[in-house]
């Protein structure tokens, strides 16, 4: 196709009845539970010169081995890893632990007194945090690659982040379907934030999917997610 040069596809009921006649009889007892593995799996595969690159997604179902995973921890927001584009090839979570928003207070003195109070409550209601990536290439990064935060309170997240916007950016709103993308321009907002790996998210658009604030580089990078 013109993204793709093939899709496979795999339903996991229906390959086992395909290869349980002629798997050894030892293993058959084994295979049969590749069945209950997960409903089904669909991988785009692109051919290149020396490499084959293969992304995909897996749909668990909710009584299968994977749904397993997908159960919710305390704290955890489920939801931010529908958010995840299906051809990522980079992905960091990581659960913002008190010690994490004390290092990121500390940082607050580098930015103007007019955005403090705001960042510091911001910190203190993130819960999760995770970097995206689907660059192929060094020189992608700049361009696919998505942050993910999500708060212990959504609503008090939407307001401190508008404010920051704001206050902070004279952008146009951008409109997307029924979402709403706002510019945030302070200088290492995310890094200082949530790490220096934010830094490959150079400017700071974001729109709320999910209960979840997503960050990427412009507001046609972030209407392809929520697509």
């Amino acid at each position: 196709g013109k993204i793709v040069d093939a899709r496979l596809y795999i339903n996991y009921h229906q390959l086992t009845k395909l290869f349980l006649p002629i798997v050894n009889l030892r293993y058959k007892r084994n295979f049969r539970e590749l069945s209950n593995f997960a409903r089904w799996t669909e991988v785009d595969l692109l051919l290149k010169s020396k490499n084959l690159l293969l992304f995909g997604y897996t749909y668990s179902g909710s009584q299968n081995l994977l749904s397993r995973f997908n159960k919710k921890r305390n704290g955890e927001n489920v939801d931010m890893y529908s958010l995840v584009p299906f051809n990522s090839n980079l992905f960091l979570k990581k659960t913002y632990q008190a010690f994490s928003k004390e290092t990121a207070e500390k940082q607050l003195r580098s930015f103007s007194k007019v955005f403090r109070k705001s960042l510091k409550s911001l910190i203190r209601i993130s819960n999760q945090v995770c970097y995206v990536s689907n660059a192929l290439s060094i020189n992608e990064i700049p361009d696919k690659s998505y942050g993910i935060v999500s708060f212990d309170d959504e609503l008090k997240a939407k307001t401190l982040l508008k404010n920051l916007s704001i206050g902070s950016s004279r952008s146009r709103i951008v409109k997307y379907e029924y979402h709403i993308i706002r510019r945030i321009n302070i200088k290492g907002f995310l890094p200082s934030l949530y790490g220096k790996i934010f830094s490959g998210v150079p400017r700071e658009y974001y729109t709320f999917l999910n209960g979840s604030a997503v960050f990427g580089h412009s507001p046609d990078d972030l209407s392809q997610l929520i697509r």
